[in-house]
This record gives structure tokens, sequence and C-alpha cells, in this order.
């Protein structure tokens, strides 16, 4: 008996865990709060679905809301143009705007990359809840709407 505990405890401390899943009541209920918080609208079960079914399978939260931001709908939401792209991001991801230096780095990087890919970054520069995002939280006047969708989302 004890020949099998150890290669089990070890599996157990040595194999990281497997990627967050989320209730589909929980998946919904995030889903929605990305649509209402970044494209300002309610949306469509049939619309919604898709990401519902990806957070309930378990990919990560992070890249579904980088591809979800990379929509062409959150693109002409912001203004059909990379800088007023960057400008929205930053205000909806960051919190404030970014510095003329930030603002000419993401764009250009937008001419290199996808959206997605631009967003997926700042997403992961500053997260929702990391220090930057805290220090500026005070410019922020959706900080208290945002905040609990993604605790939501990011364990």
């Amino acid at each position: 008996m004890r020949r099998f505990m150890l290669p089990a405890l070890l599996l157990l401390v040595l194999v990281p865990p497997g990627p967050a899943q989320y209730s589909e009541e929980n998946a919904w209920r995030i889903v929605r709060g990305w649509y209402t918080t970044y494209l300002g609208r309610d949306p469509s079960r049939e619309e919604a679905w898709g990401w519902v079914e990806a957070l309930a399978r378990g990919d990560d939260a992070t890249h579904l809301l980088a591809k979800f931001i990379g929509t062409d709908e959150y693109y002409i939401r912001a203004g059909s143009n990379p800088e007023r792209f960057v400008q929205r991001l930053y205000r909806d991801i960051v919190g404030h705007p970014p510095t003329p230096a930030e603002a000419r780095a993401w764009v250009h990087r937008l001419y290199r990359e996808s959206r997605d890919e631009v967003a997926y970054a700042v997403l992961t520069r500053y997260p929702p809840g990391g220090q930057d995002w805290r220090r500026h939280r005070e410019r922020d006047r959706d900080y208290e709407y945002r905040r609990p969708i993604y605790r939501d989302w990011h364990r």
C-alpha cells in the first residue's frame, strides 16, 4: 500500500491543476458581463453560447476575453481605427487612458499583430486587480461595476 501512496502523492504535488472550468450558470453570468461591459448591450442566447461553452469546457478566460475584445463589434464601438481601439482598450482594461508613448507602442503593435493578440498582451500586462489597475481605479468611473465581473472569471 505504501508503494502506491508515495507515487500518488508525488503526482498530486507535481502535476499542475487543469484549467478552471465554470458551471454553465457562472459562465453565462461572466459572458453576460462581458457583453454589457465591453459592448454595452445584452447578448442573445445564440451569440453568447460559444463563449459560454468555451468557459464551461475550461478554455482560458483571459484568452477568451482577449478574443471577445478583438471582435469587429468591439472595434467598431471603439471607433474603427487603431488609435481609438487602443484608447478604448486601455480605459476598459487598465482604467485610464494610455500615455502618448504607450498609445504609440500599442498602435504600432496592432499593425503587426491581431486585435485579440494585442488585447491579450494588455490583459496580461495589466490584469484587472493588478497593481497598476488598483493604482488608477479611482479615476475609473466604472470600477465598481467591472470589479465583480473580473472576480467571477479570474480566480
